[in-house]
């Protein structure tokens, strides 16, 4: 698996991770991410994003999303700032 570089504020540089993968259904998936599945798609500024699966970064429940419009372009966020910034889209 390789190693993230995430950019943290208040860090003084660049941090490399190494996301563990979620399986979906685990206890961990369930619990972090019962209101998110993959397949699901999310909005922000009017671009539309698809949940591609879920990680965890330091213990931090992530999904890694695919611009839908793009689907070399993904962003791995935390499920927490999928739910507060981005909107669920309808299907």
């Amino acid at each position: 698996m390789q190693a993230l570089v995430i950019v943290a504020h208040g860090l003084p540089g660049p941090v490399a991770c190494a996301p563990q993968e979620v399986v979906p259904g685990s206890s961990m998936a369930l619990d972090a991410h019962s209101d998110i599945q993959p397949g699901q798609c999310f909005k922000q500024s009017g671009i539309a994003w698809e949940v591609v699966k879920f990680t965890s970064v330091h213990g931090i429940p992530h999904v890694q999303i695919m611009k839908v419009d793009d689907p070399t372009e993904h962003k791995l966020i935390s499920a927490r700032t999928l739910r507060d910034d981005y909107d669920l889209a309808p299907e």
